[in-house]
């Protein structure tokens, strides 16, 4: 009997660790291992989506991105003009909100959205938020109503060196005085009497770190010289006559490392020919005959890589033809009929991704100002500025602003008033 509960016994203990060592193998290969989770779902807040009349240097705001893990959550703005924004912005955020130190374009459209991610790496994206900037601000009152330099209209205007430059006009007389300033307002007189004749519609750009003069018309009738200077005191003549006809009413414009003049008027008609330099001494006719007609008193700038030309006076009518070429030799219509009323004299620039149309005369004097992304669809940004209705004024980009400074009214009058708008 004794040896049969050995037995018994023997068993039970042998049999326990066997069943305490299949429990454990199961518990083991029971087990699952917990992933990581990404941050929760959460909510822009501002800039509101469909939001208009945005300010140009918006303040972001989002709602907290929970972690399931209460690991730390950092985010990533991103904003640009595709529907799809991908340009980071800034990143490794902890707070929810971000105000821009870069400033915006007016009347743009921008999206924007954020991705946060814990310390694991896992994100969360939000929703895509689209806003439109503001428009231009449009001052009721001139910086300046009666500069330092005498009221005129056929000058020109450069920004060149962190200063506002003008450069000769007419007064009542053609002029070749130099005035600069660094805020529009406070102007100081550089050269009463530059080295190149009294002159009027005449072409300037900037190129080569210097500023230049071509053609125009002086009291002794149209030119075709071309001067430079780096300091608007001391101008040197790159040559009396260049190849192209003495033309007055003409534009230059700045494109592939070259200085481009485009048409005009010479003593027996007005052009629609297109010249080149690398230089400013030696010219090169791109075509003699482009396929826009002939025409003086028009807009011209380089935009998105192309040069365009915009309206006119092509004889006694007047025109609204936008045109683009991207070597000058071949030329494309954007469109023969813009939104804007057939006019010239208007001042044209690039700004803010954009071809800006400001002021000018169709049938009357004007003060509206238009705007294009493509060239081929015009929209206005104003009916009436609060500048005076005018043409043959000058407008320039500095300072992120459009300035309109000088120009015509008819009869005799003439401006010397000063405007900016951003």
């Amino acid at each position: 009997m004794k040896k049969n509960i050995s037995k018994i016994s023997l068993s039970i203990i042998i049999s326990i660790p066997f069943f305490i060592a299949s429990c454990g193998k199961d518990d083991e290969d029971n087990t699952t291992a917990v992933e990581n989770q990404p941050p929760n779902a959460f909510e822009l807040v501002e800039v509101i989506n469909g939001a208009n009349e945005v300010d140009l240097f918006p303040s972001f705001q989002w709602n907290t991105a929970s972690d399931p893990e209460n690991d730390e959550v950092t985010y990533s703005l991103f904003l640009d003009t595709d529907e799809q924004p991908s340009t980071l912005i800034a990143e490794n955020l902890s707070s929810t909100n971000f105000t821009l130190s870069d400033r915006l374009f007016v009347l743009t459209d921008y999206y924007w959205k954020v991705i946060a991610k814990d310390s694991q790496g896992n994100q969360t994206e939000s929703e895509t938020f689209h806003f439109r900037t503001r428009n231009l601000n449009f001052p009721e009152n001139a910086l300046v109503d009666e500069a330092s330099f005498l009221a005129r209209w056929g000058h020109s205007t450069l920004a060149f060196e962190n200063q506002l430059w003008l450069i000769a006009g007419y007064t009542g007389i053609s002029r070749n005085d130099i005035w600069r300033s660094s805020n529009g307002v406070d102007w100081m007189e550089v050269n009463a009497e530059a080295a190149f004749s009294a002159r009027r519609a005449h072409a300037s750009v900037i190129f080569d770190d210097k500023m230049w003069v071509i053609g125009g018309r002086d009291g002794f009738g149209k030119k075709n010289d071309v001067w430079y200077s780096s300091d608007g005191i001391t101008w040197t003549e790159a040559t009396p006559e260049a190849a192209f006809s003495p033309r007055d009413s003409h534009k230059a414009v700045v494109f592939d490392g070259k200085i481009w003049v485009i048409a005009g008027e010479d003593d027996t008609s007005r052009k629609n020919d297109v010249w080149y330099s690398t230089n400013g001494v030696e010219w090169v006719e791109a075509t003699s005959s482009a396929p826009f007609s002939v025409r003086e008193r028009f807009g011209a700038m380089v935009f998105r890589d192309k040069v365009w030309i915009l309206g006119a006076r092509d004889g006694e009518t007047r025109k609204n033809d936008i045109w683009f070429s991207s070597d000058g030799v071949n030329w494309t219509e954007a469109t023969s009929n813009a939104e804007f009323s057939d006019r010239s004299g208007f001042a044209s620039v690039e700004f803010d991704d954009k071809i800006w149309v400001i002021g000018g005369y169709d049938v009357e004097f004007k003060n509206d100002i238009w705007y294009s992304s493509n060239g081929t669809n015009w929209f206005e940004a104003t009916p009436n500025a609060f500048f005076p209705a005018r043409n043959r004024h000058s407008s320039v980009v500095f300072d992120n602003k459009i300035w309109v400074i000088g120009g015509f009214g008819g009869g005799n009058l003439r401006y010397n008033d000063v405007w900016a708008f951003d």
